[in-house]
């Protein structure tokens, strides 16, 4: 779900200008939402614990919390607000194209199928 919602962060809040491979695009120096949290949102708890859990680790997180943040976050950069299941329902239908994604994919076609999905649940938010 990691992959999702940075590669959906990014479409959402605009910030899909890269032309590096997903491996770099990730790194907490390179990518929008972990520099964005990281920085100067502390008032975002669910998605920092989200964005910091180790995927090995098992850490217990409530989903519903998560993408109510989101909504928040993602509402403040889009044109209109975006509901919490409007963000939930689009990690859901990116998370299968996200799962398959490769390293050494190009970010600017991993942000072109992204943006179908935006483009469907948010149309409005680009």
């Amino acid at each position: 779900m990691n992959r999702a919602v940075l590669i959906l962060d990014a479409i959402v809040r605009q910030q899909d200008h890269s032309d590096a491979i997903l491996k770099a695009w990730v790194s907490p120096k390179r990518n929008p939402l972990r520099k964005a949290i990281h920085e100067a949102r502390k008032d975002l708890p669910e998605i920092s614990k989200f964005l910091a859990t180790d995927k090995n680790s098992g850490a217990k997180m409530s989903c519903e919390a998560l993408f109510g943040e989101l909504s928040d976050f993602w509402s403040e950069a889009a044109s209109k607000r975006l509901e919490s299941h409007v963000v939930r329902d689009m990690v859901s239908a990116y998370y299968p194209a996200a799962c398959a994604l490769k390293m050494g994919d190009r970010m600017r076609d991993v942000f072109e199928g992204a943006r179908k999905v935006v483009e469907t649940w948010a149309p409005d938010s680009e």
